[in-house]
């Protein structure tokens, strides 16, 4: 029998908890092969984030190359979450051993695209899209080369940063809005889903008896920032609807982002029919959440 190819990938993220849990399942797939990792300031400022970011590769024992990316939004000053939840944005885990590349992500990225053949890249986007967003707005023909962005974002009722708006979308509209607007083939999976995805008590005491470096990591942030109560994972979703998609389901539409000032702003709007993007409406909790944690624990974790 034919072996089945890797899913080839770039993981664009702003760390962060979820963002974490999301690095340790894709760490954990023996199906996914992360070619880069690329940052943008949106939990915390990107120095912060980037350090995240070296931190959880080292502790996953991860290879794969870190860029820093945008520091702010395209049009606007940041508003960090840490200003919405407080923290600084720091993850209790040891501070990186190496530290991110000199190529800035934009640059990295463009240059990725540039090589590609058409049709060929997937890129995972758990944070704000500027990285992309600003690329798109330079060189549009740059598009054609994506197969598939798979998108973290977006909520159709509340919102987390404010009343009507997901964090990511709020933090850049302007970003988000051109990325949606491409002819890119986009998967979202919005704040509505992500936020009823919660590991169990039973599910948390898995991670903590299990040796795996995955594991440990997962359980020891689940618990640090939440007293004892579980968070939900919610950029783990994407990764575990690249691995497991049967579990999800989809409808077809078009999405859109408010970037006008004021309490809308960062909303998003979905038209059901016959439109570019996927978007994400329902999951089977109990066998993803166990599927999740079965890969978190699994022996041997690859060495990249």
């Amino acid at each position: 029998m034919r072996a089945r190819s890797k899913i080839a990938m770039i993981v664009d993220c702003d760390p962060g908890l979820d963002d974490a849990i999301a690095l340790a399942l894709a760490a954990c797939a023996p199906e996914i092969e992360m070619e880069a990792i690329t940052t943008v300031a949106g939990n915390a400022p990107i120095e912060r984030v980037t350090d995240n970011a070296l931190s959880i590769a080292a502790a996953l024992a991860l290879k794969t190359p870190v860029y820093a990316g945008a520091a702010a939004p395209l049009r606007e000053k940041a508003h960090y979450s840490t200003m919405i939840w407080g923290g600084n944005g720091s993850l209790p885990i040891k501070r990186p051993r190496r530290g991110a590349l000199t190529e800035p992500a934009m640059d990295f990225l463009t240059r990725k695209l540039e090589q590609a053949e058409e049709n060929s890249l997937l890129l995972c986007m758990l944070g704000p899209l500027t990285n992309l967003g600003a690329i798109l707005l330079r060189k549009p023909e740059l598009s054609r080369k994506i197969s598939r962005l798979m998108i973290m974002g977006g909520a159709l009722g509340a919102g987390n940063a404010t009343r009507s708006a997901e964090f990511n979308m709020w933090f850049d509209p302007h970003a988000a809005q051109r990325v949606l607007s491409s002819d890119i083939t986009c998967v979202i999976m919005p704040l509505d889903l992500t936020r009823t995805v919660i590991p169990t008590s039973q599910h948390l005491k898995k991670l903590a008896r299990s040796e795996h470096p995955a594991a440990q990591l997962c359980a020891k942030l689940l618990l640090s920032q939440t007293e004892g109560q579980p968070e939900a994972v919610h950029d783990a979703c994407v990764i575990g609807c690249l691995l497991w998609p049967d579990l999800f389901d989809f409808e077809r539409g078009t999405l859109s982002i408010n970037m006008g000032p004021g309490p809308a702003r960062g909303q998003t709007r979905f038209a059901p029919g016959d439109g570019p993007h996927m978007l994400i409406t329902g999951v089977e909790l109990t066998p993803f959440l166990d599927k999740l944690i079965w890969r978190l624990t699994a022996k041997g974790m690859r060495a990249k």
